[in-house]
């Protein structure tokens, strides 16, 4: 079976947007994640941003890696 090396989605700018803005979400959570902790911050914005970590991390990563069709 020959592999397809189109990472474009059909190109489709509006799904390309939108991974780009997962990829940004992901970023942000792991940032509100360390810049938490890095300060002092009370323990609900700890919890809250590593909340945020786990389900855009669920959301992201492993459901797709699920969902693919082998």
């Amino acid at each position: 079976m020959a592999r397809n090396n189109e990472f474009t989605h059909g190109g489709s700018v509006l799904k390309n947007l939108w991974l780009l803005l997962r990829a940004a979400l992901n970023i942000f959570a792991f940032f509100l994640l360390f810049y938490s902790l890095g300060t002092g911050a009370k323990w609900y914005y700890v919890v809250a941003a590593a909340a945020l970590c786990v389900i855009l991390l669920g959301v992201n990563l492993i459901l797709p890696m699920v969902r693919r069709k082998k």
